[in-house]
């Protein structure tokens, strides 16, 4: 890097150690309801070592979060985001709270993946890892929730619209992906068929409840350990049929499983997806890609409830037949993290440090790109 580039990580490392802070949460009853207001606030600096460079200072995250308890056995929670200069409705939706379990009727998490679902609050590395990429994320459903066995056992499922991400499939023509990430937002699933996306997970608690919150910050007794199993599968055909001579999405469906630990100031997640898609390519020829990646994840606070030392290595297998392509050409991507965490307050407010080694395999002949990556990140919230 330029002498420019450190002097710009110092200086920004000096404003967040002066300006963060953090404020408690605020909650107003009336004669109805009960009403909790929450922030979030995430400022990050990048870095890409390509050519040219890329150096900037970006507003990741800020949302607003409203809650309103309405009754004993109903709520409501509605979120918006303004990171990235970009207005986005996030959540919103009613809950209903029979004995035993809920059930959800609006836009919310897709039950799959345990990196997907770990809100942006309480994560260990700054950015989620690559095989959170292949859940849908929030979409407007229908499903339920709930516990079992002395809350031992989680599990959910649900029905969802599952909204295609344009740009991620507009380049299936030359059997590449746009983007990992193929589902976004709902957004009132304009472009949608009238078919639906069927999802679900079940987690295991052997030692007890553990909440999908990353990093040892707790006081624990005993250690926490869980596993997750979760599937989805949508058919994303036009809704008037197949157009010949066009590149269209056909039908995508993924299971996976996942493992986490909390034990004597560690806490690591292990993640394994496997997904397949299937899609008509310019030929009106369906193609087909099996996709694996997983994740390997973990912390060490050297200081407790203070600093942590963390490290992931995320692998993504575009295609096993190498036929589908990533983003930039790329067969495959192995990416090593080193990390650093500074927690103020918890993850109320805390600077984080990601040096992001990437490693691209590229087809014969085609050179690698050079983007290695430093985050730094400013995360507040109330």
């Amino acid at each position: 890097m330029k002498k420019r580039n450190f002097l710009s990580i110092f200086t920004l490392l000096f404003l967040l150690f002066n300006v963060v802070s953090s404020v408690n949460g605020e909650t107003a009853e009336t004669k109805s309801s009960i009403l909790t207001i929450g922030g979030r606030l995430q400022t990050q600096y990048q870095y890409v070592d390509s050519d040219p460079s890329t150096n900037l200072l970006i507003l990741r995250r800020a949302r607003l979060t409203f809650q309103s308890v309405l009754s004993d056995w109903a709520s409501i929670k509605l979120q918006v985001e303004a990171g990235k200069q970009k207005f986005t409705l996030k959540d919103a939706y009613l809950s209903f709270n029979p004995k035993g379990f809920s059930i959800f009727v609006g836009q919310k998490h897709v039950p799959f993946s345990r990196e997907a679902l770990n809100s942006s609050k309480y994560l260990q590395m700054i950015e989620r890892s690559l095989s959170s990429e292949f859940a849908p994320f929030r979409q407007m459903g229908v499903g339920m929730h709930g516990f079992a066995v002395d809350k031992k056992l989680e599990y959910s499922v649900g029905i969802y619209n599952g909204a295609v991400n344009s740009s991620s499939v507009s380049n299936l023509a030359n059997n590449r992906l746009g983007k990992v990430k193929i589902y976004h937002i709902d957004v009132g699933a304009s472009e949608d068929n009238n078919k639906f996306l069927y999802a679900g997970r079940v987690d295991f608690y052997p030692f007890g409840y553990m909440k999908m919150s990353q990093s040892y910050l707790e006081k624990l007794e005993h250690p926490l350990l869980s596993f997750g199993i979760n599937f989805f599968s949508s058919d994303d055909s036009p809704s008037g049929g197949y157009n010949p001579g066009a590149s269209q999405l056909k039908k995508i469906a993924a299971y996976g499983g996942d493992a986490a630990l909390k034990h004597k100031g560690f806490a690591g997640t292990f993640e394994f997806i496997h997904r397949n898609l299937s899609w008509w390519n310019s030929m009106d020829q369906v193609s087909d890609a099996a996709q694996d990646t997983f994740t390997l994840q973990g912390g060490y606070m050297i200081i407790s409830k203070k600093v942590e030392v963390t490290a992931r290595f995320e692998f993504l297998n575009f295609d096993k037949d190498n036929r589908l392509l990533g983003p930039v050409g790329q067969l495959k991507d192995k990416w090593l993290t080193f990390g650093f965490n500074y927690f103020l307050e918890g993850h109320h407010t805390k600077i984080q440090l990601n040096y992001i080694i990437k490693d691209e395999e590229m087809p014969s002949g085609i050179s690698k790109p050079e983007n290695n990556t430093l985050l730094i990140q400013g995360a507040y919230y109330f």
